[in-house]
């Protein structure tokens, strides 16, 4: 469960048939096998308390109706077989060796391998009564079915989370980045209007030095040794 949020982005067209079987046990945690099994596994309460009912509860009143019973013996041998397939999934496709520190994996594992013990010793006569095994196996199959819901919707509510926060952060940075460019533009318009400014001095002083040179231009002067301009004589 703890890599759910990478399944989300494997492209699953591009994958084998192999690496489709891993996403999909790794995505739903074998929950359509569980729902199958405790659908059977229903059938089985209900169709084995009928016949302990009917036949008075003693195996050999269970001749009477050896067809019914064969049928159940068949549901049996089917639990069995989802029980060794889905171990045998777990281990090899689903999870993968690598996985068995998984403190879940090896809860499931050990409860598979010990329903399958009971279910061969309640076949084989054992003294118990198969109605507390079945019990027993639909309470856990219920449980663990909804521990895998439960699984799904934290990692749904962490992916969600955790695309609010870069959300959020991305806000953040954004603003912070429009705030630094205010800050900017705030400088250059302040160096601009510095630049203005001396511009406007400099076309003064242009005007004036124009001004200044044009006097000069217009009036014609001889300086003689006495001190006092003389206009030249035509």
């Amino acid at each position: 469960m703890s890599d759910l949020q990478d399944l989300r982005k494997i492209n699953f067209q591009s994958l084998g048939w192999k690496d489709k079987i891993s996403v999909f046990l790794r995505s739903y945690h074998l929950v359509f096998i569980d729902s199958a099994a405790v659908l059977v596994d229903f059938i089985l309460l209900v169709v084995g308390g009928v016949l302990v009912t009917e036949s008075g509860g003693t195996p050999e009143h269970m001749a009477s109706i050896q067809n019914s019973y064969m049928v159940v013996r068949g549901l049996e041998t089917l639990v069995i077989s989802i029980f060794f397939i889905e171990l045998c999934l777990q281990l090899t496709i689903g999870f993968g060796w690598k996985n068995l520190k998984d403190p879940w994996f090896l809860f499931d594992s050990s409860i598979v391998l010990t329903l399958s013990v009971l279910e061969l010793a309640t076949r084989c006569g054992w003294k118990d009564s198969s109605s507390r095994v079945w019990a027993f196996l639909v309470l856990f199959r219920l449980a663990r079915m909804l521990k895998v819901m439960i699984g799904h919707a934290t990692e749904s509510i962490k992916t969600k989370r955790a695309k609010r926060n870069e959300l959020d952060n991305n806000s953040k940075n954004l603003q912070s980045q429009l705030e630094a460019e205010n800050n900017m533009n705030k400088d250059l318009k302040e160096e601009i209007n510095e630049l203005m400014d001396k511009c406007h001095k400099l076309d003064e002083s242009l005007m004036i030095s124009r001004n200044l040179a044009e006097e000069n231009s217009l009036t014609r002067t001889d300086f003689n040794g006495s001190g006092h301009y003389s206009f030249s004589k035509f």
